[in-house]
């Protein structure tokens, strides 16, 4: 039996991806430019709900995305049945 492409309800399967913003950040108090900060999200399949997201200068690694589970689990208490990533490395380490 095959899964659904997107599932057959919530929390079946979600998807982790990381974005860097298309925007540059300066800090107000001393004008030192900050840089675009890389944004990582974690969205259910089947309902297309973001379930977490994570922000941080620093590039995707496994840190973003224990932080971006981390982060489920606080608001919702839980963590999808499967995760759904590319084949970054940082989600290979």
């Amino acid at each position: 039996m095959k899964a659904p492409r997107h599932g057959d309800r919530a929390w079946y399967s979600a998807h982790m991806d990381h974005t860097q913003a298309d925007i540059e950040l300066v800090d107000p108090e001393t004008g030192e430019n900050l840089g675009k900060p890389w944004i990582t999200f974690l969205i259910d399949t089947y309902t297309r709900r973001i379930l977490a997201v994570y922000i941080s200068f620093d590039e995707p690694s496994i840190v973003s995305n224990m932080m971006t589970l981390r982060i489920c689990v606080k608001r919702f208490g839980r963590l999808p049945d499967r995760i759904i990533v590319d084949k970054g490395k940082d989600f290979s380490s």
